[in-house]
Parts: structure tokens; sequence; C-alpha cells
């Protein structure tokens, strides 16, 4: 299926537009000031009769060739309503820059840091994932309405031009044409969980995309889980706050505009793309026919850059951009690192930082040397092959790797618990925000070090793992949350290193600070219930709202228990000194008659016998 719909309707006009088409095709890497080129526009809103300055790719300010607003008669429309739609999944800095219909020298232009582009474009163009694991997609809907052209003419130049603007060292050209509609851009993104195929949802989401452009049906996957961000120009379109935020919207409303472009007016539409002459021809013209003393000369340059050199810079471009990528998934964990790991991982962030911008500087002047004819390419190609070994490189990110192994095995390893459900604290006040967030929850928190854990040792992997055996474990009586702290990073904890632990929490009171260990003295089956709770001792009371909660999971309840229930919650109350009055049993469906037994497939299901604790206290 072809990616590009064409959505069109065109006038009626017989008119031909051959002159007038704007050229998107990325191939001509000349830089001649006495050339016509055409420009995307970016978002950046020039007139007719603004100058530009071809070296830089950039215009002149506000600056303007024509000084008389009477102008506009000698300019003409067409009107051609067209829309079309592109989908990209590749989240590349110079694919996004393709995707705009951007000419190859403006796209060097933009890599170099010359730029006219809004805020709005700049924000869609430097936007990069933060983990590997996400997958994303634009949908790129480019509105086109109608051309305007100003007649050139020498007669009609030389009644309204102002000779000044040749004055200008920097301007090169004027736009004499102008493309009016609109760019707008939504992107789709969702982080993944471990279980789910990245391979297998990216080519989902792109497969339902292009369906549902073309009118069929399709299913997205989860679509209720992605993120919309709009760029371009959408703010013509709807408010901010009246935009779809669902995907099956958008598309919905990107058909909309393209099969009816008035919902674009030609009040609304913006530039999307300019056509320049060359002020060098102009003066040529005014020359020939004017009767001004001093003859207009501009300073002509044509420097080249040839296509496989320009293909070598995007190249390095985009390594950058993969490895700003791959370090901004490790500064969204720094947090989590301990100091020995977070200095050097800060530094090399601020190394990749300055080196890109060092380079990005570099390559300008060069560049611009090589369009004024000044040098040739042989020192860019000196500038890449030096930088393509440097910090930002995929060599230079091999090597920090390789000298820092456990960075690698810990990020992993976070990222791991993550996708599992289990949220790793950082802040030092850690215990009073969860405690107070999740007040009435059940609240299960792993003490280990990761470090020891990568080391694999064995009571520390015997915790973990029993950790995630707890959270499988299906309990529907009290929603429960899960916990890591990492005694790497939690320095304050002790100052000397403690055996690896679980804590248990119920409505903010700390029932055990060893549930593996209390965990065992629990009655396996119902055969040992009776002589556990005949046997009460000291060491029993820790673990006895654990207990009670594994009798809600039995198959088979005695009704005698219920006594000893009631005896288990004074005894929990006396020895934390908490209100009897603020526990509560709800016995459903238990015979009165002591002799008869209850037989449930899921008593937990059917919470025969409940336990809630509304509200505690501290532990004595």
């Amino acid at each position: 299926m072809n990616p590009m719909i064409n959505a069109s309707q065109r006038s009626n006009s017989n008119q031909s537009l051959t002159a007038h088409t704007f050229s998107t095709s990325p191939t001509l890497l000349e830089i001649s000031t006495s050339k016509k080129v055409t420009r995307q526009s970016l978002g950046y809103e020039a007139k007719l009769g603004s100058l530009y300055n071809i070296r830089k790719d950039q215009f002149c300010g506000n600056e303007q060739i024509f000084f008389d607003l009477s102008l506009r008669r000698h300019v003409s429309t067409i009107n051609k309503s067209q829309t079309r739609f592109n989908i990209d999944c590749n989240d590349t800095y110079v694919r996004k820059l393709c995707n705009l219909n951007i000419e190859a020298p403006l796209i060097l232009s933009i890599l170099c840091g010359w730029s006219n582009a809004t805020k709005e474009f700049e924000t869609y163009l430097t936007n990069v994932k933060e983990d590997n694991r996400t997958v994303k997609a634009t949908i790129i809907c480019r509105t086109e309405l109608k051309y305007e052209r100003l007649n050139i003419t020498p007669r009609t130049l030389v009644e309204y031009i102002s000779t000044n603007a040749f004055d200008n060292p920097e301007a090169t050209h004027v736009v004499t044409e102008i493309q009016w509609g609109a760019n707008i851009l939504a992107v789709f993104e969702r982080k993944l969980n471990k279980q789910e195929n990245q391979e297998e949802i990216e080519e989902n989401l792109k497969t339902s995309l292009l369906r549902k452009l073309d009118n069929f049906e399709a299913k997205i996957i989860h679509e209720d889980l992605f993120s919309i961000t709009y760029y371009g120009n959408i703010g013509i379109v709807l408010p901010k706050d009246q935009l779809p935020r669902t995907v099956s919207d958008t598309i919905r409303l990107f058909k909309i505009i393209s099969q009816c472009p008035q919902y674009i007016d030609e009040e609304k539409a913006k530039p999307i793309a300019y056509r320049l002459f060359p002020l060098k021809e102009l003066a040529i013209l005014i020359n020939s026919k004017s009767d001004i003393k001093n003859k207009l000369t501009i300073k002509d340059s044509t420097g080249e850059i040839s296509c496989q050199c320009q293909l070598e810079i995007q190249r390095l471009f985009d390594e950058h951009l993969l490895v700003e990528q791959e370090l901004l998934s490790i500064q969204h964990m720094i947090d989590h690192f301990p100091a020995y790991d977070f200095d050097s991982i800060s530094k090399r962030i601020d190394d990749i930082t300055s080196g890109l911008i060092k380079f990005q500087t570099e390559m300008r002047d060069t560049c611009e040397k090589v369009r004024n004819s000044l040098i040739n390419e042989i020192q860019i190609e000196r500038i890449l092959r030096r930088y393509e070994r440097g910090v930002c490189s995929f060599s230079g990110l091999e090597l920090f790797i390789n000298e820092n192994k456990t960075v690698l095995k810990r990020l992993h390893l976070l990222r791991n618990i993550e996708e599992k459900g289990i949220q790793s604290l950082a802040s030092k006040n850690f215990l009073e925000d969860i405690l107070h967030e999740y007040r009435g929850d059940d609240i299960y928190t792993l003490y280990v070090s990761i470090e020891q854990l990568l080391k694999d040792c064995p009571v520390s992997k015997e915790q973990y793992q029993y950790f995630l055996e707890l959270m499988e474990e299906p309990d529907e009586t009290k929603p429960r949350r899960f916990f890591l702290v990492d005694y790497d990073i939690q320095r304050d904890l002790t100052k000397i290193p403690l055996p690896p632990t679980i804590h248990f929490y119920c409505n903010a009171t700390l029932i055990t600070n060893d549930y593996f260990m209390h965990r065992q003295d629990i009655p396996a089956d119902i055969d040992e219930v009776t002589a556990f709770t005949q046997d009460l001792s000291s060491n029993h009371i820790p673990p006895l709202i654990v207990y009670i909660r594994q009798l809600e999971k039995m198959s088979v309840v005695f009704v005698d228990l219920k006594a000893t229930i009631h005896d288990l919650i004074n005894q929990i109350c006396n020895e934390y000194e908490l209100n009897s009055t603020e526990f509560y049993l709800t016995l459903n469906d238990i015979p009165l008659d002591n002799s008869e037994t209850i037989e449930s497939t899921n008593i937990h299901a059917e919470t025969n016998i409940e336990l809630r604790m509304k509200s505690g206290s501290e532990t004595k």
C-alpha cells in the first residue's frame, strides 16, 4: 500500500501550473546566487519581496526589495487544493526533514544550525524518543490551497523596486512566489512493556493508520495508551483545547481536512514554501531597462557540496541523535544510580552535549566557507573523520559502555523492574511519601542492593525472586503496591551493609520487617490451622495479619475459627496498641452449626471472610 495518499480537489482552471510547480526533490546540492531555488517555510512567514541569503538559508530579517504596496496588482493567484498524507515510524533527524519535503541544501543548513524554523517545527525536529522501548509514528498532513506569483517584468520592477536592497551584502535572492496552505503533524507515541513485541506493535500501528486513512476498518493495538502531540500549523485548524485526543479522532480530523479544503480558508492559510529569484538576475533586468547612473552589481558565488559528502554529514548527525537517545534513557534513570556511576554518566552526557554543539559550530563555519567558494569540501571531510571517532559517535558510546559495564547491567535490571510493575524509589523521603499516598493499600517494599543482585548474591536473589512470586499471587482483598529500595543509593539508611528483606505495611502500619521469614511460619494447609492458632506465641505476633490474609484465601474455612479470629484481633490490638473497634469482620454464608464446614472452590473470590483494617497507628 502506498503510504502517500492524494486527496486533491483541483480548480476548473485550464491554466497551466507547470511554471508554478514547487520542486521538493532533495537532489540539488549546488548553492548558487544566480539560480532560482525553492525553500520550505518551516513556519516562517515571509512576504513577496522578502530578501533571502542562500549561503546561510536564512531570511534577511524583515527587509523588503519592493517599497510600493500597490505591487499587489502585479500578483497572480492560482487556486489549487490538494492534501497529501505521509506516515513515518522512523525517528531520525534527517528522515523528519525529508518528510517535510525540505530541500537537500536546506537540510544541510538546518543541521548546521541555520534555520528560520518556528518553535513548533524546531520542537518536532529535535524531539527524540526517551526510551528504546517506545513506539512512535507520525502523520504528516500537507494541504496546499493556492499559489501567489509576482509577475516580474523590467517595466514593473523599475517602478516598484528599492535599489537600496542591493546594498545588503547578505542578500542573494528575493521571494517571488508563495505556496499557501498548512503543514500539520500528529505524533503518536507509547512506551511498551517487556511482554509486548515492539516490531509487531510498530507494524500494526503503521498498517492500521494507512488503512484508516484509506477508509478501511483497522484496529490499533491498545489505541488508548498512545499519547498524541501536534506540531506545525495545527493552530489554524482548531484551538489547542479542542484537538482530538485519540488516534482515531485525529485521523477523522485529517480526513475532513482532505475532503473539505475550505476547512482551512484563505485567511487561515500559512506560507508553506517559497520560490526565490536571484538578485543577480534582477539586477541584470533593471540595468537593461532603467536609466540609473550606477549599475547594480551583486557578488556571485557558487559553492558545491557533493551528494556523498552531504550524506556523510547527515549520517553523523543521525548517529549523534541515536547516541543522545541512548544516553537520555540512562539519564531518565540517573537518580537510581549510586554516586560513583552518577558522576560518570553526568559527565558523559555533558560531553555529548558540548561535543555536538562544537561539531555543529565547526561544520557551520566550514560549510559557509565552501558555499562562498573560499575552500573546498575536503575540509568538511576532515571534520567528519575526526568526529566520527569522538564522544558523540557510536564508537565513543561503545567505549563508554565497555569502561562502565555495570552501568549497562544496572540500566537493564532497572528497566526490567519497572516493566514488572515495581516502582524503584530514589527519594530519601520515600517511606513517608508512599505510606501517605497509599494509606489504604497493602504495601510490600523490598530492601536490597542492586549491586549484589548483579553479582548474583544468593541471599539477594532469593529475596528478589520471592518478591516477584509474591506479585504474581492473585489477591482481590485489597489493592497491593510493590516498591524497591536500593541500598546502594539510600546510603543514609545504614552505615554498614544490611541483608535483603521485605517490609509489609497494612494501612500505613508496619506489620513485619521480614515478610519472607514470617511467611514461612504461616500454615500451608487447613490441617495446620488449628495447631497454629492454639499455639500463639510472641514469635507469631508480627505475622498475624499476614496469617489472616492467608485464611481469606483458603478453600475450606472452619466455622469455629470465627472465635479464634476474634482472639487474634484482640491480641493484635493489645500488642500494637490499636483500637479493636477499628476492626470489623464480614462473615457471609457461614452456618451456625459448628460441626459443619464450608467447601468452596474459591473463598477468596467470594469474600466469605474479609478482614479490613479501617485505620491504624504507627507500630509500638
